[in-house]
């Protein structure tokens, strides 16, 4: 059975990123930012290891955050050759990153009430329209001998009601 080595969360750690998920942020992401705040400056195999995440998920978190401006990437070239490695923080603390999606959460409810007065202004409009267009037609259910009505009838030569 092989052991795994890595930073785990805290308690408190996990249930920050539970709210996060909560509030509609991929997994990935809420761990991936609270292992940053955590730890300045790590690498992506660091991250890899301190959040029990795969290269994939870390990838797409990576890219999320810097695509918010909430983490920045460097390059740094080793005394070897080869390929620099990136290291990534975050780009502010944390209670601001909080602040922005605070922020952009109000303005989803604002734009969600703006519909919905809206909808409630069509609904408004509709029901002085629609009880003119549906006087004629009858309401189904059942007539006053108990026989099922089903709407108005189409036959020429039918008149019962």
């Amino acid at each position: 059975m092989e052991v795994k080595k890595g930073t785990y969360f805290t308690e408190k750690e996990e249930e920050v990123a539970n709210l996060l998920m909560n509030l509609g942020f991929k997994r990935w992401v809420a761990k991936v930012m609270i292992y940053l705040s955590s730890k300045p400056e790590s690498t992506t195999h660091d991250i890899e290891r301190g959040t029990d995440l795969r290269q994939p998920e870390v990838s797409l978190a990576t890219v999320y955050l810097i695509d918010k401006k909430w983490m920045v990437c460097t390059e740094v070239r080793g005394k070897k050759t080869g390929r620099p490695a990136k290291t990534f923080r975050l780009a502010k603390p944390l209670p601001a990153i909080f602040n922005s999606i605070e922020e952009q959460k109000k303005n989803e409810i604002y734009a969600k009430l703006q519909m919905m007065k809206k909808l409630r202004a069509c609904a408004n409009e509709c029901s002085a329209i629609l009880p003119q267009v549906y006087k004629d037609k009858p309401v189904l259910g059942k007539d006053p001998q108990g026989r099922t009505v089903s709407g108005p009838r189409h036959c020429e030569g039918d008149h019962s009601p």
